[in-house]
């Protein structure tokens, strides 16, 4: 939440839509992870919308058995960091700046890529990497298993084996050698290397 836009409200519009217009139950998952920069300390919550005590009874005693199996006692110290700065009207309102900010250069990044693909005239239709479906820190690619492994070991430029690259490590630095570097992979202009 707040990666999207830069803005909580309107990051979980979707969330209370639902709660106030229909009479759907729900799981939300929230983690903080991320956008708390607490990577490591897998920080969230699942929030359960019941609409009667039986099922609330019910869900309460499965998600208690499943975290008994699976996790027995998370560490603390991540959801006191949390707590702490949620519970701080001015480091509330700093972290709100901050994911602003974070929210807005990730949005500019992807603007910079699509800029860069065009610039370069690289084959594809990228346009997708700025619809609001395609969001946050992440964009999936069509690059294949080949193009990526020529990224890596020729230009050094890092993608999941999926064609998932990070919006958040692109910078105003490294953003044209990544564009060129997926126009001569993509333009099959890149040197071939053996398996």
């Amino acid at each position: 939440k707040g990666f999207a836009t830069g803005d909580l409200d309107e990051d979980a519009w979707s969330i209370r839509y639902f709660f106030r217009n229909t009479s759907l139950e729900m799981l939300v998952a929230q983690s903080f992870s991320k956008n708390f920069d607490l990577h490591g300390k897998r920080i969230g919550a699942l929030h359960v919308v019941c609409r009667t005590d039986d099922t609330r009874t019910k869900i309460v005693n499965m998600l208690t058995r499943l975290s008994r199996a699976e996790i027995t006692t998370c560490p603390i110290n991540g959801s006191k960091i949390v707590a702490k700065v949620l519970g701080n009207k001015d480091l509330k309102a700093q972290w709100q700046l901050d994911l602003l900010q974070m929210s807005d250069r990730m949005r500019r990044m992807r603007r910079r890529l699509v800029d860069e693909f065009r610039k370069c005239q690289t084959p594809g239709q990228w346009d997708y990497i700025l619809t609001d479906v395609n969001i946050g820190m992440f964009s999936m690619t069509s690059l294949q298993p080949d193009q990526i492994r020529i990224l890596r070991e020729v230009y050094h430029v890092y993608l999941l084996p999926s064609g998932r690259i990070s919006m958040t490590g692109l910078t105003e630095h490294n953003v044209e050698h990544v564009a060129e570097a997926f126009h001569k992979v993509i333009s099959d202009a890149a040197p071939v290397i053996q398996p």
